[in-house]
């Protein structure tokens, strides 16, 4: 439970796409303001997730924000896989992936940036963390229940 609130916590902070876009296929209106057919609207997860009215400390790694019982934001102020009826298809399966890769490394150890690490994201299609992402992996001295008997 806690490992996928850290995914899910990952994925407000950085969101795989962090730029979307849409084109009105009617007039409308989004928050009072008219929209009209055929005009680009632009949602931007970066700065929603991060929106102080949605979020208490949305610049801060806080996963328990979705631990079970904890308050969720409203309806749309979580889209790290967009929204509605272009919602990235393999949202289950790459949130799946995520938590399964990230308890399988912290299994035995924890996981840290490199000193003197500076974390710089990359916006092309997808966000990225730049040209590297210097990690170590540092093991818990002593070996977790689950671990004896595996073979290095």
């Amino acid at each position: 439970v806690f490992t996928r609130a850290v995914a899910e916590e990952t994925l407000r902070l950085y969101p795989p796409v962090p730029i979307l876009s849409r084109q009105a296929l009617a007039d409308s209106s989004i928050g009072g303001r008219p929209v009209r057919r055929g005009a680009v609207v632009v949602a931007i997860p970066w700065l929603l997730h991060r929106r102080p009215a949605l979020w208490a400390q949305p610049d801060a790694f806080v996963p328990e924000r979705f631990m079970p019982g904890a308050p969720r934001p409203p309806r749309h102020g979580y889209i790290p896989f967009s929204t509605g009826p272009r919602i990235c298809t393999g949202q289950q399966f790459g949130l799946a992936e995520a938590v399964i890769a990230l308890a399988s490394l912290a299994q035995d150890g924890r996981l840290r940036l490199a000193p003197g690490a500076v974390v710089m994201p990359t916006a092309k299609l997808t966000l990225r963390p730049g040209e590297r992402l210097p990690m170590l992996l540092e093991r818990d001295a002593e070996p977790s229940i689950r671990g004896e008997g595996r073979q290095a």
